[in-house]
């Protein structure tokens, strides 16, 4: 019996419901709490600062463009410092990203 929600035609794969999606990640993260919470900090944080970015990076263009004192570039040059160190450590160093590490071989069974 249907009851003309479910698709036409063989379903090739489970899909699980948000509920039961909830469910699955609250039982492979439950163990590793303090290590979600953690990387859940650093990715929000490093998003946070990659968005800072390029709004700064335009500002510094604007006052070079108008030909502005070098004193008027060191507050917007000064504030770009955080991504560009984030940036170089999330390229340059791979243990960067080690708080996200134990939770994605735990989701994947490693």
């Amino acid at each position: 019996m249907t009851t003309g929600t479910e698709p036409s035609g063989p379903r090739l794969l489970p899909v699980a419901d948000g509920r039961r999606t909830r469910a699955v990640l609250g039982e492979l993260l439950r163990p590793r709490r303090g290590t979600a919470v953690a990387a859940l900090v650093a990715l929000v944080a490093g998003s946070a600062v990659s968005l800072v970015a390029a709004p700064l990076l335009g500002r510094i263009v604007d006052l070079a463009a108008r030909g502005a004192a070098p004193s008027a570039l060191t507050a917007p040059v000064a504030a770009s410092v955080p991504s560009t160190v984030k940036t170089t450590v999330y390229l340059y160093v791979p243990w960067a990203t080690l708080p996200v590490s134990p939770i994605v071989c735990g989701v994947r069974g490693g």
